[in-house]
């Protein structure tokens, strides 16, 4: 198995390497998760305002307004914990705390787009890397 490169940084392109990557595969990544995974939270009225106070923001600064983090200062710390929001992988204090902040109803609302969330997440990686696998075949 071959590890895939980012043609525009000539890093390795990791999970860890999306999150800042500011290529184009970095950022159409990014931009098109943003833009899913903010239809999906559209799909419930009661987090509407959360949507327009914190949708037109960057997406890292849209998955902290969710997923904040506060417990610690260090770069490296933070940069593993957006790894794991890109990856869909939050805990479930971790969804009750972005329940809240995006103001559901009721448990059913906001289990339901969380789990949406995270396969959007997964679908998007999925869609990414077999792309490439796809294209360094070829």
């Amino acid at each position: 198995m071959e590890r895939q490169r980012c043609t525009n940084c000539d890093a390795h392109l990791t999970l860890e390497h999306l999150v800042v990557c500011r290529g184009p595969i970095g950022s159409s990544f990014r931009d098109g998760l943003q833009r899913d995974l903010l239809s999906a939270v559209s799909a419930s009225p009661s987090a509407d305002a959360w949507r327009r106070t914190h949708g037109q923001r960057g997406f890292r600064r849209m998955l902290l307004s969710l997923f904040p983090f506060t417990t610690s200062t260090c770069a490296a710390d933070l940069h593993r914990h957006l790894t794991r929001l890109v990856c869909g992988a939050f805990t479930q204090s971790q969804a009750a705390i972005a329940s809240k902040l995006m103001g559901f109803d009721s448990i059913d609302e906001d289990r339901h787009t969380l789990v949406r969330m995270r396969l959007l997440c997964l679908q998007h990686l999925d869609t990414l890397f077999s792309g490439l696998k796809k294209a360094s075949r070829s």
